[in-house]
C-alpha cells in the first residue's frame, strides 16, 4: 500500500522526531511505501492518509490545513494528538486512533470507528547506568497547560526542564527560571537526562497531555510523578503502579519525589507488555490493512 503520513512541521522537525510514532512508522515502512508530507503538499488518490493532529486545530491558525486533509476523498485516519473531542471535527475521517482509555471513552457513541494506538520508542528510551543528578526531570514543549512553573516552584535547581520554547506562549519558559531549563534536544539526550533523574515529574493539567513523557520515563525504568487533575496521565500510572499520583502543589510534588527515590517500580516491564513501537505499529496496521 501507499501511505501518506501528514504532520504539519514533520519535515522541519524530522531531526528531533524519534518518539514511539516515529519508531512505529519505521516498522510500517518495512511492509508499505510511506511518504512524509506537510498538509499543503500533494496527496495522491491511491494513498491511505494518516494525519497526526489535534482536532481542535480546525479552529486555530492552522485550521485551513486541517480542513484540507479533513475533506480529502482518500481513505484516511486521524491520529488524535490531544485536546477536546467534538464529532463535527472528526466525522469525515474513516477512523480515529486515540492514545488511551480516557479518550476512547470520550469517543464512545460518536459514530466514528476508533481504536487505541500509542507507544514509545523502546530502542532509544531504555534504562542506562547514569549518575543521579536531578531529583526531577520533565521533557515537554513549554506551554501553559504543561504547567512548568509549578515544576520549577516545587523542585528549583534540583529539577531540570527540557523542551521547545514557543514565541506565542512565552510565560511557561519565563516563569520557570527557578529550575534549570534546556531547549529541545535529540531523543538520545533526553533518554540520558531521564536516567540521570530520580523521577520524571509531569505537571501537565487536565488538557495538558504529556503521556509520551510518562511512557518514556517508564521505558527507562524511572518512576513517574503525575498530577491528580491529569486523568490521561493517571491512567498509565494507576494501571502500571510505576509511579505516584499527587496533588498539583509544590510540597506534594516534593514529597512524591522523595517517596520514589531509588525504587524499581516496574515501568520497563509495563512498557514491554503493551506500549512498545511494535504494539503501536500493529494497531495502525490492523486498520491500514483491513
Amino acid at each position: 500500500m501507499r501511505i501518506a503520513f501528514v504532520w504539519q512541521g514533520v519535515s522541519g522537525r524530522y531531526g528531533f522526531w524519534k518518539d514511539g510514532l516515529y519508531a512505529a512508522m519505521k516498522h510500517i515502512e518495512k511492509k508499505h511505501e510511506v511518504r512524509y508530507v506537510e498538509p499543503w503538499d500533494e496527496i495522491f488518490p491511491d494513498e491511505v492518509v494518516l494525519y497526526w493532529e489535534a482536532p481542535c486545530t480546525i479552529n486555530g491558525k492552522d485550521g485551513e490545513n486541517y480542513k484540507r486533509i479533513h475533506q480529502l476523498p482518500n481513505r484516511k485516519a486521524l491520529l488524535f494528538a490531544g485536546g477536546p473531542i467534538e464529532e463535527k471535527w472528526m466525522f469525515n475521517f474513516d477512523h480515529v486512533f486515540v492514545e488511551g482509555e480516557f479518550n476512547a471513552k470520550e469517543m464512545e457513541g460518536k459514530g466514528i470507528p476508533y481504536s487505541i494506538a500509542f507507544g514509545v520508542n523502546e530502542e532509544i528510551y531504555k534504562p542506562k547506568k547514569e549518575q543521579k543528578v536531578f531529583d526531577g526531570f520533565m521533557q515537554a514543549t513549554f506551554a501553559g497547560w504543561k504547567r512548568q512553573p509549578l515544576f520549577a516552584e516545587a523542585l528549583g535547581q534540583i529539577g531540570l526542564l527540557c523542551g521547545r520554547y514557543q514565541e506565542e506562549d512565552q510565560i511557561p519558559w519565563v516563569e520557570s527560571s527557578k529550575s534549570i531549563r534546556l531547549p529541545e534536544i535529540p531523543a538520545e539526550g533526553v533518554c540520558n537526562l531521564i536516567n540521570a533523574s530520580h523521577a520524571v515529574v509531569n505537571t501537565s493539567a487536565y488538557w495538558g497531555g504529556g503521556q509520551r513523557c510518562v511512557l518514556e520515563a517508564m521505558a527507562c525504568n524511572v518512576p513517574v510523578v503525575v498530577m491528580a487533575d491529569s486523568p490521561k496521565n493517571r491512567e498509565f500510572v494507576e494501571e502500571s503502579g510505576a509511579g505516584v499520583v499527587c496533588e498539583p502543589a509544590p510540597e506534594a510534588i516534593r514529597q512524591a519525589v522523595e517517596s520514589v527515590k531509588g525504587k524499581d517500580m516496574g515501568g520497563r516491564k509495563y512498557i514491554e507488555s503493551k506500549w512498545t513501537s511494535r504494539h503501536y505499529a500493529d494497531a495502525l496496521l490492523k486498520w491500514i490493512e483491513q
